[in-house]
This record gives structure tokens, C-alpha cells and sequence, in this order.
């Protein structure tokens, strides 16, 4: 009776220590956190365009322009990625090589670019874009407007980032248009050396009427001229806010940094 008495009070001790154990292992297994660099990237392929939608009379040769106007035209999209921490920072390219029929021709081409807005609570980097947006360079004689359709991520994985580019291409004398063309980047980039970023681009060009010309390949170095760094504020929008909006529309608020 004695033997038995003990064999449960030893019965009741194994339950009283492993319990905890086993519900603690449970409860880990519960909780599934998104793997940053496998589960949320986008994959997929793109190809240029074959053809492409006319643009409208207001991009028509001879009319007068408001860049301002067009861009309340086309609906605001803000898109969330992850990317890895060799792609973050401030990056500056010098120099761009197209390779043409006629052999490589390297040109001047001066950009800065700043990648990675928010790090969430595994110090894990994510990029904000937001468009409809314009760019423009004065030229000697007229303005070169670039407005900016589309700008969305296509692959992103730990070794490969790939965006993909959809631009209305002005050029501007006295707000008049001279000429006009529709344009389709594909920009891949790959880290190489430390601190400095491959980037390889394929450019499509087609007319006004979205009939395809030609096509330009080319390839440019990116060196890293600041430290990735946290953005809350950019051009008046509230980047904390809308990262912290993304993350709960995923289901995701315990990635929220502390």
C-alpha cells in the first residue's frame, strides 16, 4: 500500500514539473512569426510590355502642360517590402554603362538613392514606396519631366532585389510639350563589394501610342555614401504611422518596434 501511496505521489511530482514544460514548448509552436527573408517576398517574373495603352490628348505634342494637375490624376498607391540590410542606406551611382549595337557607351549619371524607412523589432529593414511622383532636369532650351505611373516591387529574396518602373517621359519648352513617350524600367539589384551595390537595368521605350521601339540595357555601380537609418516623416506623409498601419493590416503588430 505504502509502495503504491508513493508511486503516485511520484506520478503527481513528474506531471507538476513537465506540465509546465510541455505547455511552454505548446505555446511556442502557437506563435508563428513571418520569416523576414523567405515568407514575405514577392516572387515573380516580368517581361516588357509588347504594347502599352495610348496616352491620352492631354499628352499630345503642342499642348500645354500642368505636372502639378496631372499628378492629382492618378490615385496614390503606398506599397510595404522588406528588403535585406546590404540594400539599405544612402547610395550614390556616378557613372552608367548602356551596352548599344555599337558596343558599351559609359556616361555621366549622377543619382543618389535612399533605401530601408522603418526597422521593425528584429531590427529587420523595410522600404516605403508611394506613387504617383515626378521628377525633372532642365536641359539646355526645355525641361525634362519623368512622372512616375507605377513603382512596385517584383522579387525580393536575401540576394536579389528587382523593382519594377512605369514612367511617362515630358519634354517641356515654355510649358508647351515637344515630345513625349511612354517608359518601362526593370532595375535588379545585387550586392558585390562591401558597402556598394550592383544594379543591372533594361529599359523599354515606346511612343506616345504605346507602340514598343526599342529596348536599352545597361549596368551602373552604387556605392554607400550614408548608414541605413529610421525615416518618420518624408515629403509631409507620416511614415511611422503608415508602417505601423501595414503591419497591423497583416496581422503583424508584435513586429512593431519597441
Amino acid at each position: 500500500m505504502k509502495k503504491n501511496k508513493f508511486k503516485y505521489i511520484f506520478l503527481l511530482f513528474l506531471i507538476f514539473i513537465f506540465k509546465p514544460i510541455a505547455m511552454a514548448q505548446m505555446t511556442k509552436l502557437e506563435k508563428i512569426e513571418p520569416k523576414l527573408d523567405e515568407a514575405y517576398v514577392l516572387k515573380g517574373k516580368v517581361e516588357h510590355s509588347r504594347k502599352l495603352s495610348p496616352l491620352s490628348g492631354e499628352f499630345k505634342i503642342g499642348r500645354r502642360i500642368d505636372a502639378e494637375k496631372l499628378l492629382k490624376q492618378i490615385a496614390p498607391q503606398a506599397c510595404w517590402f522588406w528588403i535585406p540590410k546590404w540594400r539599405a542606406g544612402t547610395f550614390k551611382r556616378q557613372t552608367q554603362v548602356d551596352f548599344t549595337a555599337k558596343g558599351p557607351i559609359e556616361y555621366k549619371s549622377e543619382v543618389e538613392s535612399f533605401w530601408g524607412y522603418q526597422s521593425d523589432c528584429h531590427s529587420e529593414i523595410w522600404q516605403y514606396t508611394y506613387y504617383p511622383s515626378l521628377g525633372s532636369v532642365r536641359t539646355d532650351g526645355y525641361e525634362e519631366l519623368k512622372l512616375y505611373e507605377v513603382i512596385k516591387p517584383i522579387e525580393v529574396n536575401p540576394n536579389e532585389v528587382v523593382l519594377y518602373f512605369k514612367s511617362i517621359n515630358i519634354d517641356v519648352s515654355e510649358k508647351t510639350i515637344i515630345k513625349c513617350n511612354i517608359q518601362e524600367d526593370i532595375e535588379t539589384y545585387t550586392p558585390d563589394k562591401l558597402n556598394r551595390v550592383l544594379c543591372h537595368s533594361s529599359s523599354a521605350y515606346y511612343t506616345s501610342d504605346g507602340v514598343y521601339t526599342n529596348v536599352v540595357e545597361g549596368q551602373s555601380v552604387e556605392n554607400l555614401i550614408k548608414p541605413y537609418a529610421a525615416v518618420n516623416n518624408y515629403n509631409g506623409i507620416n511614415i511611422y504611422e503608415s508602417f505601423k498601419n501595414f503591419l497591423e493590416s497583416k496581422g503583424w503588430s508584435y513586429l512593431l518596434p519597441k
